[in-house]
């Protein structure tokens, strides 16, 4: 069979961020329609249509979806994945106990690793080996000779059909996560081919420029790529999730004063140590630019979705 061949990632030109190049551009194109009329007098491809069509592309390219874009959906994804994983691993704990009580000592080691339990240390970080411990604990309770010593052990009725359910339900969360992540992979690809098609047009528009005011470096900078990016100041407004890990406390800095804070996960988030935000519930940020977050839950991670100040180059 031949070899699937894949071409890798596009990568971003100019060696920035698309926020930062959302910067640049407006810049540039701005001190072009001023000097239009000269770049007309070297080509006629040099019209203001074309400074319009390049603006234009511009605006339709940053509306593009990208992977910052759907962080909060890809967040909100692996927080309920995390959470059936702990599911798992306290089920599986549950069998573990049965074993003991259901077989001699001598057999504990034997019966828990044809159960599956040689994946539970990697279980909690490993999707894949989650998945393996728990289809292997359906299968050992499927053999007669350990049903029977279960049922006798106190297996409870019900027992077997939740491990069942417990499995697909955390397939089904780590499918959904693993195709949150390739969708939008695939968005951010198409997001940097429309952006790096603009970055080809307007380093064309440059060098044209950089001949027509070869002499007058004050009106060059407004046109060359790397000027322009060098004065630019790189804090911009993000929106980004914040997870709560289980029985801890978070605090966050940079925050910015109303705006909306929401809780994506499945559990209620302590704010300041006075405000509980309820699980889907969203409320306005009048906490302030530093705010303390906490989960209660002993066993469960929480997250939430706010805006902040950060620095990108």
């Amino acid at each position: 069979m031949a070899p699937l061949l894949t071409t890798a990632r596009p990568k971003l030109k100019g060696k920035t961020s698309f926020v930062v190049l959302n910067q640049i551009y407006p810049i540039g194109m701005a001190r072009y329609a001023s000097k239009q009329p000269l770049f007309l007098a070297k080509n006629a491809k040099w019209t203001v249509v074309w400074g319009t069509n390049l603006t234009n592309d511009l605006a339709t390219a940053s509306a593009l979806p990208d992977n910052t874009s759907r962080q909060g959906l890809i967040d909100g994804k692996r927080l309920l994945m995390d959470i059936q994983t702990v599911n798992c691993i306290v089920i599986a704990n549950d069998l573990s106990g049965l074993i003991e009580n259901s077989f001699a000592s001598n057999l504990w080691q034997e019966k828990k690793i044809e159960a599956g339990f040689h994946h539970y240390a990697k279980a909690s970080t490993k999707p894949g080996e989650c998945s393996l411990m728990i289809t292997q604990g359906i299968a050992f309770m499927l053999v007669p000779a350990n049903n029977t010593a279960l049922v006798a052990g106190g297996k409870l009725v019900g027992f077997q059909a939740a491990y069942t359910l417990q499995k697909t339900t955390f397939d089904d969360s780590h499918n959904a996560y693993t195709s949150a992540v390739a969708d939008a992979q695939e968005h951010t690809d198409s997001k940097i081919a429309a952006y790096n098609l603009i970055y080809d047009n307007y380093m064309q528009m440059t060098r044209v420029a950089k001949n027509l005011f070869r002499n007058d470096l004050a009106i060059l900078n407004f046109f060359v790529f790397n000027a322009i990016k060098k004065t630019i100041q790189p804090q911009y407004q993000d929106v980004e999730t914040v997870r709560i890990e289980k029985a801890s406390d978070k605090i966050v800095a940079n925050a910015i004063p109303n705006t909306p804070i929401t809780n994506i996960g499945t559990l209620p988030v302590l704010i300041n140590d006075t405000v509980t935000l309820a699980a889907g519930a969203t409320t306005n940020n009048t906490f302030g630019d530093r705010i303390k977050f906490s989960n209660r839950d002993a066993l469960y991670p929480c997250a939430i979705r706010m805006s902040r100040m950060v620095h990108q180059g």
